[in-house]
């Protein structure tokens, strides 16, 4: 593996898969803001809560160009009206008063009567916002973990990639599952190569999130966490190592971290310049609520902190920025609000996870939309990074959103490049797009499915002009 000496920043953001449009309802958040002493290396959390939009120091600094301009909110096509909604409601509470009518006059047999044998997914829903620091204070509908994480097997696979240099080169490592539910990497050094599939020997639940995170290059040995989400709904991770060039089984297992059945994963590596081998995960708890778990050593312990209210079903991703008013790195967790605002929290050695200090007034996106943050590994003159890229699933395609930071701002605004884009062919078939990857190489990986053929990974490139995007071989599926 080739050292590099250039400054590098990895992100590697990956969600599930979902071909389900539905509207996805989020409350409120909450967010659990912390300090650790300076210098620290490790990601630790004091236990204090503020407002939402508390101020944070004066001296932590603030990129107001990575705000972009407010649109008018964009309604989803597939979503029915809200007229059609509240009949369906109205017929509903007729149909449930009918059902209460003839249980009261059957219910003894009502009682014998064997339940269907279709299992349901329970979703817990939040009865109040957290008010405390610890997760005992949270105010939640009591739901057992168990019906809670009830589900059927789902028409999902996860997807996770990252990319490191090599040589002239970067060697990109793509992670899924197959029919199966094994999980499987694809290994490719070059955009427009072949891919060599090895199965890894380890089956995930069906439909798990994944995620995975990379070291910086200069670090010996390299090392990649996969994380996935075992049969139990427990969180676990698979780590790979240069000195021995083979996969065996993570720690994180001994944390016995359950999570939300349709839970997100998102991971991160290095999140400033001392976290050599610090390693981030982002997951949703039983409840919903968006934590995290970090290691700071290689095989060392990993330490849980709750950071956002009860979100269930929200699209979240991590990423790294550098921070030239420090000459540092910090870590970005972006997430979207119930309104569709996308939204962000930041890390930083000196502060601790942090609220911006003014309230952004993102972009509306999709609601329920999957979202992906990659950044770029080389930096720009002013200190930023060269560029970063925040993508998200519409009805028609890919969304990509970038920032520039030679101009410190937003250069592509709600961009749709056409290679990425339900566009029908001359016959007729048109692209349904799942789960989406990235990496700070630039590359975009999607699950892609056109109609009479078979799913398969599609891949994208980003040119040097940060508009142009281009094809790059991608992955079929077994």
């Amino acid at each position: 593996m080739a050292s590099h000496s250039e400054p590098y920043s990895n992100l590697e953001v990956f969600q599930r898969e979902t071909y389900d449009h539905g509207k996805q309802t989020v409350p409120e958040n909450g967010k659990i803001v912390g300090g650790i002493p300076k210098g620290h290396d490790g990601i630790e959390i004091a236990s204090t809560q503020v407002p939402f939009y508390s101020p944070i120091s004066e001296n932590t600094h603030i990129d107001s160009s990575l705000i972009p301009v407010s649109e008018e909110k964009r309604k989803r096509g597939c979503m029915a009206s809200l007229s059609k909604r509240t009949k369906w409601l109205i017929v509903g509470g007729i149909a449930l008063g009918i059902v209460v009518v003839v249980a009261a006059a059957v219910g003894g047999a009502l009682a014998a009567t064997k339940r269907s044998s279709s299992s349901t997914h329970s979703v817990p829903q939040s009865t109040g916002t957290a008010t405390g620091a610890s997760a005992s204070a949270r105010t939640t509908t009591s739901t057992s973990a168990s019906a809670s994480q009830t589900a059927g097997p789902l028409p999902t696979r996860g997807l996770a990639a990252v990319s490191y240099p090599s040589g002239s080169s970067n060697t990109t490592h793509l992670f899924y599952q197959d029919s199966s539910g094994e999980l499987i990497e694809s290994i490719s050094t070059s955009d427009n190569g072949s891919w060599t599939t090895n199965k890894l020997g380890v089956k995930a639940n069906n439909g798990s999130a994944l995620a995975a995170a990379v070291t910086r290059p200069g670090l010996d040995p390299v090392a990649i966490n996969l994380f996935y989400i075992d049969n139990t709904h427990t969180l676990q991770n698979l780590v790979f190592s240069s000195s021995t060039s083979s996969w065996s089984p993570g720690n994180i297992s001994a944390q016995n971290i359950n999570v939300y059945a349709s839970s997100n994963l998102a991971a991160l590596a290095n999140p400033c310049i001392p976290c050599t081998y610090t390693t981030i995960v982002a997951y949703q708890d039983t409840q919903g609520f968006i934590s995290i778990a970090n290691q700071t050593e290689l095989n060392g312990e990993w330490n849980t902190t709750e950071l956002l209210g009860q979100s269930l079903g929200v699209s979240f991703s991590l990423q790294n920025n550098t921070d030239p008013s420090n000459v540092g790195i910090r870590a970005n967790l972006w997430y979207q609000e119930s309104d569709g605002g996308m939204m962000y929290i930041f890390w930083h050695p000196d502060t601790g996870w942090s609220n911006p200090s003014h309230p952004p007034q993102y972009q509306t996106f999709q609601s329920g939309t999957t979202i992906a943050a990659s950044v770029a590994k080389q930096v720009a003159q002013g200190g930023s990074q060269l560029w970063i890229n925040l993508l998200s699933l519409e009805d028609q395609g890919i969304r990509v959103d970038t920032w520039s930071g030679n101009t410190k701002g937003w250069l592509v605004n709600g961009g749709r490049p056409g290679v990425m884009q339900n566009v029908s062919t001359s016959a007729g078939k048109g692209k349904e797009f799942g789960a989406l990857a990235t990496t700070g190489a630039g590359e975009v990986f999607a699950f892609v499915r056109e109609e009479g053929e078979e799913k398969r990974v599609e891949g994208w490139v980003m040119d040097g002009d940060l508009v142009t995007w281009r094809e790059r071989v991608g992955v079929g599926l077994s």
